[in-house]
């Protein structure tokens, strides 16, 4: 059970303050990795999840290797097997709405049971503590239990775009271990020929150093062995032969679009649009910008 996921929107939770605008035409060339937001709770993060396997899956066969959503809920990430996976996924939710009615009325029934549950359970600490109070001030300083709160979820058409899939550890690393208040917002700016994805803290006392080492032991969706079936792992690439571990580096071409990303690894070349060091940022709010 989501338990996050199915809680009632935190008046104070910032994050559900920033709606992207929904546009038709993608900010970022295509990639396996999508930034999915306008989301809003109550959610169901596993019924989400299943929801983007089965796009992929209609899209020909395809997995969804990946799929991450934040604290409040409000954006995730989601990475693919393969590019054209992605683009199908994009073009099915961008400007829909999620959950459907159907999956609403299920949320609605959870929600309202864990309201009726969470109610029943302070009255029960609320009778408690006036029995145990020793005055009338005491009492007077006790809290009532809020009476179950309505379902009124806000539904908003979900905003997609495509993300580096070289950045998508550091800006999971940086808000999972980031200040739980913290803000976060991505947008995309032109540089030259270039278009910048940037991953900026709106607010918050600090960013989490990330060293580069991929996914920590807790992200049970990071990369894992591969014997060569089944759904391709996102730190592998394809050769000739078939696979090969990450320690092949694509290059990038203007014709050919692929993100590559080797984790702490440094080129010795001149820096290309198909390397990737991990930004080694100071305590104070910034940005983290991949090409």
């Amino acid at each position: 059970i989501d338990h996050q996921g199915l809680q009632a929107p935190d008046d104070s939770d910032g994050q559900s303050e920033i709606v992207y605008e929904i546009k038709d035409q993608a900010s970022f060339h295509i990639t396996r990795a999508l930034f999915i937001a306008n989301l809003r709770r109550p959610v169901n993060a596993i019924n989400f999840q299943n929801y983007l396997k089965e796009l992929a899956a209609d899209a020909g066969g395809l997995h969804v290797e990946r799929a991450w959503l934040n604290r409040s809920r409000t954006h995730g990430i989601v990475l693919v097997d393969r590019e054209e996976g992605a683009e199908f996924i994009r073009d099915k939710l961008n400007g829909s709405v999620y959950p459907s009615p159907e999956e609403d009325e299920k949320l609605k029934a959870e929600y309202e049971a864990r309201e009726q549950e969470r109610f029943e359970l302070e009255s029960v600490q609320y009778q408690k503590a006036l029995d145990d109070a020793e005055d009338d001030r005491d009492k007077d300083e006790l809290k009532e239990p809020v009476s179950p709160r309505e379902f009124l979820p806000e539904r908003l058409p979900l905003y997609v775009d495509y993300i580096p899939v070289k950045a998508i550890n550091q800006w999971v690393f940086e808000e999972d271990r980031g200040p739980r208040n913290g803000v976060w917002k991505i947008d995309y700016e032109s540089r030259g020929e270039e278009v910048i994805a940037n991953h900026t803290l709106l607010n918050g006392d600090f960013i989490p150093r990330y060293d580069g080492s991929g996914p920590r032991p807790y992200d049970v969706t990071g990369p894992r062995p591969y014997d060569g079936t089944g759904p391709r792992p996102y730190n592998v690439v394809p050769s000739k032969d078939g696979y090969q571990p990450r320690d092949y580096v694509d290059s990038y071409r203007g014709d050919y679009k692929h993100d590559s990303y080797v984790p702490g690894q440094r080129s010795r070349e001149r820096p290309r649009t198909d390397t990737y060091e991990p930004l080694y940022r100071d305590r104070s709010p910034q940005r983290s910008r991949s090409p």
